[in-house]
């Protein structure tokens, strides 16, 4: 597990990231959640948040709540990435 200031570093130099986090404030699907970071970044789009959120999965900052469903995933930020945002 990385350490909380070297992922608040990751995350300054990734605007579509933070813009990911700060929008996840309850667990929400990634339709709803592009929608949401969008009002921070707008040049973000859904490919980009797919590429987004397994970074932020592997850094222990985002959860999936329904891995197993095939349509409609939800996403929660994890004690880690509440900290961070």
């Amino acid at each position: 597990m990385e350490s909380v200031v070297t992922l608040e570093k990751w995350l300054r130099r990734g605007s579509q990231r933070a813009a990911v986090l700060q929008a996840l404030r309850k667990p929400m699907p990634a339709s709803e959640l592009c929608i949401a970071a969008r009002r921070i970044n707008s040049h973000l789009q859904l490919r980009d948040l797919w590429l987004v959120l397994p970074q932020l999965k592997e850094r222990g900052l985002v959860v999936c709540l329904t891995p197993r469903q095939a349509n409609g995933k939800m996403y929660a930020l994890t004690s880690t990435g509440r900290r961070l945002v």
